[in-house]
């Protein structure tokens, strides 16, 4: 995977690779460690993680746009993701070439 190419959007042949890098390290390292820690909420979680979003839309759209609207590939990506729950289904995103969540080590007890 390669670092973020200016030349293309965020979205964009090798960029998508990165965001998807960037949005499962959010998840491990943000999201995972915020719901484990004793007395998290993760209704308070939850809120707190969207107004981060609206905070980083808001600051991409500014960058990339005239920073008064979210830019509208960020706005198709949310409704497909959010659909599935307001509708009262289940939203199912499958990420491609997930590694392993458990590594083998060898050299255990005999």
């Amino acid at each position: 995977m390669s670092f973020p190419n200016s030349q293309l959007g965020p979205f964009e042949g090798e960029n998508d690779a990165w965001a998807k890098h960037v949005a499962n390290s959010f998840v491990s390292g943000i999201t995972s460690e915020m719901i484990a820690a004793p007395g998290c909420d993760a209704a308070h979680a939850a809120m707190a993680h969207l107004n981060g979003f609206i905070c980083c839309a808001l600051l991409d759209a500014a960058t990339r746009g005239s920073g008064e609207q979210i830019m509208p590939d960020i706005l198709d990506m949310v409704r497909k993701r959010v659909g599935a729950l307001v509708d009262g289904g289940v939203g199912v995103m499958f990420s491609e070439n997930v590694g392993p969540t458990l590594t083998v080590l060898p050299g255990g007890k005999a």
